[in-house]
């Protein structure tokens, strides 16, 4: 008798499992993507995307949003961060390398878990109308010392209040215990102004690019094309007046 129950038991669990499993389902429903409609070709553009989860399981860090091109390559893969339960909202920071020829590209907006994808699919297209041509970062001079910094500038047109604000960045790479790169440009608005400081004398390898954000300064807009660079940097020279000899 009691192995009878025992078995029924095991049955009603084991069925009980099943039908869970069946009402287990994962579901999304996209928000706004934005995308912008335009682009400057060699850039990489930042913009967010919303997405609700509309099934019943909740969305862990194994979970992610993609973004594809027309081809199906990967362009961006954004896993979560933190978990999504159901009828919860993620919103999630993608950032797209905007082909360097003019044309419409589309791009493709997908959900995955660990099975693969889920849910309906969403396009957006983006129009490459322009090319940045001449318009990456440049130095005045690329040996110097660290008391005369050359100037950081480039042919782009830069944004500077009301309508924007900008940053010419220099990041000197494999400087010792700076992991994420020595930042020798950190002003705002400096299209033509010096470096605002120097890492200490030796070769470096180095990347120049721009950054373009809103007139709040908070939002960052466009990234301009990365130009690699080698910096030489020695230690000034102290000069002594003849006074102190006197």
């Amino acid at each position: 008798m009691n192995t009878r129950i025992f078995r029924l038991a095991a049955i009603s669990f084991a069925l009980a499992a099943c039908v869970g499993s069946l009402h287990s389902a994962d579901g999304i429903t996209w928000g706004t993507i934005n995308l912008p409609p335009t682009g400057t070709g060699s850039t990489i553009v930042p913009f967010t995307a919303i997405a609700t989860n509309t099934g019943t399981t909740t969305w862990g860090t194994t979970y992610a949003l993609e973004m594809r091109d027309a081809n199906g390559g990967r362009c961006d893969t954004e896993y979560l961060t933190t978990s999504i339960p159901p009828g919860g909202t993620a919103t999630i920071t993608f950032h797209l390398s905007v082909p360097a020829s003019l044309g419409t590209y589309n791009y493709r907006f997908t959900a995955l878990n660990s099975s693969g994808n889920f849910g309906t699919d969403q396009w957006r297209s983006i129009v490459v109308t322009d090319l940045l041509g001449g318009s990456a970062v440049g130095l005045s001079a690329y040996t110097f010392t660290t008391s005369q910094l050359p100037t950081i500038s480039t042919l782009a047109p830069m944004p500077t209040p009301p309508t924007g604000q900008h940053k010419l960045r220099a990041k000197v790479l494999n400087v010792p215990g700076y992991v994420d790169g020595f930042h020798a440009a950190t002003a705002w608005n400096n299209n033509g102004l010096p470096l605002d400081v120097a890492p200490p004398p030796a070769t470096y390898a180095s990347q120049l690019y721009w950054l373009k954000y809103d007139n709040s300064g908070n939002n960052l807009l466009q990234i301009g094309p990365f130009k690699d660079a080698t910096f030489q940097i020695s230690q000034s020279r102290v000069q002594l007046s003849s006074y102190y000899f006197n």
